[in-house]
């Protein structure tokens, strides 16, 4: 069901692109380059990303024609859930870019989450780690703490008996 509504998504995008394309070449005017490179290459996004979650929705079958697996769940997130979200994405920039150009921009927010996610995951929790120096004067401060607590403890339980 959910695959049925991504295909109709992608078809609208598709035609409404072509469509607009189409009959603007039909009338004689003149589109820029970049607008035909821009559609080209939202059509083959949206195309990919579509396939992309089919191949993970879609079931292996055994050589017998014993179902093996029922494919993946389509709402789990990681990968599918960003191929998702880029293929909304898609859509919205090619039905909304008919009405102005500066919509194409809305495909600057695929980078610019991929950097937030690579600096929130990766480059911040790097520079954050501390010293391997640090870590030992830590560790051994925290050493001394305990064995103090040890030793108290120790001194606790010979009293009592």
């Amino acid at each position: 069901k959910r695959m049925r509504s991504l295909r109709i998504a992608f078809i609208i995008g598709l035609l409404a692109q072509l469509s607009a394309r189409g009959l603007a070449l039909a009338r004689g005017n003149s589109t820029p380059g970049w607008l035909w490179v821009g559609t080209a290459l939202s059509m083959a996004i949206s195309w990919f990303t579509l396939s992309s979650i089919a191949a993970f929705a879609a079931p292996t079958w055994g050589k017998d024609g014993e179902l093996l697996d029922g494919g993946a769940d389509l709402s789990m997130g990681g990968m599918c859930g960003y191929y998702h979200d880029i293929l909304y994405i898609s859509v919205f920039v090619q039905v909304t870019s008919l009405l102005s150009t500066w919509f194409w921009m809305f495909y600057l927010l695929i980078p610019a989450y991929g950097l937030y996610k690579l600096f929130v995951l990766v480059i911040i929790p790097y520079f954050q780690k501390p010293a391997s120096s640090e870590e030992g004067q830590m560790s051994e401060a925290m050493r001394k703490k305990l064995e103090k607590t040890e030793k108290r403890a120790e001194r606790r339980r010979q009293k009592r008996f």
